[in-house]
C-alpha cells in the first residue's frame, strides 16, 4: 500500500557524533526555512476562487486548491501505485465499462479510498457495478452501500444494496437508522446530480467527506458541478442557466446568484483536491478536459508511459472529469 506521503530516503543509521554535529548546524538552517514556509503559506491563504490558469496542485478550483489538498496528494506516490493497479484493472469482472468510470477515475477512486480508510462507502450511483468491485478491491473490510434504481445484473457478497424495487434516493434516506455513522463514511456521488445540492442541501445525516465524480468542468456536463460554481474569471460564457438531474432539470440563475454559491463553496471545504489524470494528453490523445482548468498529470513521461499505459484502449481515457475528494470543514 503507498505510503501517505511522498516517499523518505533511506539511510543507514550515522555515529552519534555526527548527529550531534548535524544537528548543531541544521537547527539555525531549520528555523529560517520554518519562517520562510510559514510566511509562503498564510500568503497563498489569499486567494480567489478560480483563475484562467490552473494552479499546481488543486484543479481549477484555487481558492480551494493547494492550501487544502490533503496530504497523501502526492504525485511521486500516485505514479508508484499505478502498476499494482494496473494489475488490479486488468483483473476487473467487467472489462467493458463505457459510459461509465473508465481508467482515470477508477484509479483516482481506488487510490483515494486506500488514502482515507473510511469504514463505511456510500455509492449512489452504480451502472454496471465496476466501482462497487473497486471500493471492495481498496476496501476489504469497509461496509458498503450501494443505491441505484436499476436492478444490478452483478452483485457482491457482503455489499448492501438498495437498487431496483428496493431503491431509495440518497437524500430521502434515514442513515442514523441504518447505523451510519457520518464521520466514519465516505459519500461516493456518481449520479449525475448536482454534487452542491447533495451536499449543501440534502445532506440531512452531517456526512463531511465526499467523493465526487461527475465534476464536470465549467458549463460542461449535465449537473452544476463543484468544479463549475467555482469559477470567476470566464464570466463572459455565462449562459444564465444550471443543469441538473442528468441535463433534465434547467434553473435561471444570474453571475451574482453564482459567486453567491461559490462564496459558500469556497468557505465550506476543509479540503478539496481534483485528482489528476493518470496521463498528459500529448500521450493519451484525449480532448475532453481542458489542460489550463485541470491538476497536471501524473504521468508526463514518455517512457513510463509507453512501458505501463500505451497498451490499453485510448478510449479508456476519455472518461476524466476532475474527480474530486472534498471534506467539510462542519456539517451543513
Amino acid at each position: 500500500m503507498p505510503t501517505a506521503f511522498c516517499r523518505p530516503l533511506k539511510l543507514d543509521n550515522p555515529p552519534r557524533h555526527l548527529i550531534l554535529i548535524t544537528t548543531l548546524l541544521l537547527v539555525p538552517v531549520l528555523t529560517l526555512l520554518t519562517l520562510s514556509f510559514n510566511a509562503h503559506r498564510l500568503n497563498r491563504l489569499s486567494f480567489s476562487c478560480s483563475s484562467r490558469t490552473a494552479p499546481q496542485h488543486g484543479g481549477d478550483c484555487e481558492a480551494i486548491g493547494e492550501p487544502r489538498r490533503p496530504s497523501w496528494a502526492c504525485t511521486q506516490n500516485m505514479k508508484d501505485a499505478i502498476p499494482e493497479f494496473i494489475s488490479l484493472y486488468n483483473s476487473r469482472p467487467i472489462q467493458n465499462n463505457f459510459g461509465g468510470v473508465l481508467f482515470d477515475h477508477a484509479f483516482a477512486l481506488w487510490y483515494t479510498l486506500r488514502m482515507e480508510q473510511p469504514k463505511i462507502v456510500i455509492e449512489s450511483g452504480a451502472f454496471k457495478g465496476l466501482t462497487t468491485w473497486l471500493i471492495r478491491e481498496a476496501l476489504p473490510a469497509a461496509r458498503i452501500i450501494s443505491i441505484d434504481p436499476a436492478n444490478r445484473a452483478r452483485t457482491l457478497r457482503g455489499v448492501e444494496y438498495m437498487t431496483g424495487n428496493n431503491f431509495t434516493d440518497f437524500a430521502s434516506i434515514d442513515w442514523a437508522a441504518k447505523g451510519v455513522n457520518a464521520q466514519d463514511t465516505i459519500v461516493f456521488l456518481d449520479d449525475h446530480q448536482s454534487a452542491f445540492r447533495r451536499i449543501f442541501a440534502e445532506n440531512k445525516h452531517s456526512f463531511t467527506r465526499f467523493i465526487v465524480e461527475d465534476n464536470y468542468d465549467y458549463l460542461k456536463g449535465d449537473n452544476m458541478s463543484l468544479k463549475w460554481v467555482c469559477e470567476r474569471s470566464r464570466k463572459s460564457l455565462w449562459q444564465g442557466t444550471v443543469r441538473d438531474n442528468f441535463g433534465k432539470n434547467k434553473t435561471s440563475q444570474s453571475w451574482e446568484q453564482h459567486l453567491e454559491l461559490g462564496e459558500r463553496l469556497n468557505s465550506s471545504f476543509r479540503t478539496y483536491y481534483e485528482f489528476p489524470p493518470l496521463a498528459s494528453s500529448s500521450m493519451t490523445g484525449q480532448t475532453r478536459y481542458d489542460e489550463l482548468h485541470s491538476t497536471p498529470a501524473i504521468v508526463t513521461d514518455r517512457a513510463f508511459f509507453d512501458k505501463h499505459l500505451s497498451r490499453f484502449d485510448k478510449r479508456q481515457f476519455a472518461g476524466y472529469t476532475h474527480l474530486c475528494f472534498a471534506e467539510l470543514l462542519a456539517a451543513t
